[in-house]
């Protein structure tokens, strides 16, 4: 990986020593990778970027910004740089409760949670969260926070001893830089999920949301220690008749608040029934990480009459995952009322559909609205290309697509500001 210096600033301190703060730019990253702050008599002086740590197993996190709590500035940044290490990014966004969070940890069958907590109630939220982890039987899902110097020495190690992994404060990111914690946070949640689980077919018929969760883990990991229970729940699958909703579309066509939308309509209209949704984004080429951010777009889905369940391509040229076919099993035996499958955007990764939809539905929107969906797209990992891209772009432009040159073209330089001439 190669490494430019993008600026400097350089503030004068006590003794004659110099303190300068980096900002480094890697080569096909979306944020500044890490500012290091090196303190030496000799400014010329520069940290070397701590080694990215690759995970052995694939590692899930879900991130999130505390409830009444709207600076998810930092939040954004650290799940870029847990996403670029290698991991599976359930993003939820700010303004997150416990109970949400748990709800998608759970349901996610997630490693960890990584969080911050800028509004002064964090000693009472993050005790809440390890306490409905444990409730629920997932005490093994590590917890990981920070904020700044709201959270105080004292505080960090009343939380420590109640069983939260780690609180980075701001001395661990003058010590460790932003590589340096999300390679500790990476490290200690690196431990495999799905494997050796004691799931039996009654636990998946009574629709235990903690069993299906890991179950499906185990299908995307260790299928073969599974087949004849797949097989079983095949069987069973094939005496339900719940239909399969499979809507796709371009990214940032609405997708999501769709299903959202249908969500709450269908919980509100039949509160006996149950739901399963299943959504698919992909995978980045070189870092093999996945931004899985559906959730942050749904706010109806946390009820009990509700089970979501994102998965990532673990292919950066398809749209759905290979495991979808096997959640879409586990959700038919459960006997979930509806089942929605929500593919990746059509021009984020190739195109691609399961064998059969009980109904296709394929959004489409003229106008680029939603900026958030770029990050998604594989064209800026193609940075060679940028330069041809550009006049492709303005030149193939539909009618009434415009607006989407900008967005386009500033993701474009943010992934390569060297290339961008």
């Amino acid at each position: 990986m190669i490494t430019l210096l993008k600026g400097s600033k350089r503030f004068p301190t006590y003794g004659g020593i110099t303190a300068t703060v980096f900002t480094f730019w890697e080569f096909s990253q979306i944020q500044p990778k890490n500012l290091y702050l090196c303190y030496s008599s000799k400014s010329e002086q520069i940290m070397q970027a701590p080694k990215i740590y690759k995970p052995k197993n694939h590692v899930r996190i879900v991130t999130a910004a505390s409830l009444f709590d709207g600076h998810d500035a930092a939040i954004n940044v650290m799940r870029r740089i847990i996403q670029s290490s290698g991991a599976e990014v359930i993003h939820l966004g700010h303004n997150r409760s416990v109970y949400e969070i748990v709800n998608a940890a759970i349901q996610e069958d997630a490693q960890a949670i990584a969080m911050t907590s800028y509004q002064g109630g964090h000693m009472e939220f993050l005790t809440y969260m390890y306490d409905m982890l444990n409730e629920n039987g997932c005490g093994h899902i590590k917890i990981f926070a920070g904020g700044g110097g709201v959270i105080l020495p004292d505080e960090i190690e009343e939380l420590l001893k109640h069983g939260i992994t780690r609180i980075y404060s701001p001395d661990d990111g003058m010590k460790m830089g932003l590589q340096g914690m999300i390679n500790d946070l990476m490290e200690k949640s690196d431990f495999p999920t799905g494997k050796d689980i004691q799931v039996k077919v009654d636990d998946i018929l009574a629709k235990d949301y903690v069993a299906i969760s890991r179950l499906i883990s185990e299908a995307e990991n260790y299928r073969e220690d599974i087949t004849p229970l797949l097989d079983e729940l095949a069987e069973i699958a094939k005496t339900k008749h719940s239909p399969v909703l499979g809507i796709t579309g371009t990214g940032g066509a609405g997708k999501s608040s769709l299903v959202d939308e249908i969500v709450r309509r269908f919980t509100n209209e039949f509160p006996d029934k149950t739901m399963a949704i299943i959504s698919v984004d992909p995978s980045k080429r070189k870092s093999g990480g996945a931004l899985l951010g559906d959730r942050i777009r749904m706010n109806a889905i946390d009820t009990p009459q509700v089970f979501m369940r994102s998965l990532a391509t673990r292919q950066s040229n398809l749209s759905i995952s290979k495991y979808v076919k096997d959640a879409e099993i586990i959700a038919h035996a459960a006997g979930f009322d509806l089942i929605i499958l929500e593919t990746s955007g059509i021009g984020q990764s190739d195109t691609a559909r399961p064998e059969k939809f009980s109904m296709p539905f394929l959004l489409r929107k003229l106008k680029w609205n939603a900026t958030k969906a770029l990050p998604y797209a594989v064209v800026p990992e193609v940075a060679r290309c940028l330069k041809r891209l550009k006049k492709g772009i303005k030149k193939y432009l539909l009618k009434g697509q415009k607006k989407l040159y900008v967005p386009v073209a500033t993701s474009l330089q943010l992934h390569a500001r060297f290339v961008w001439l």
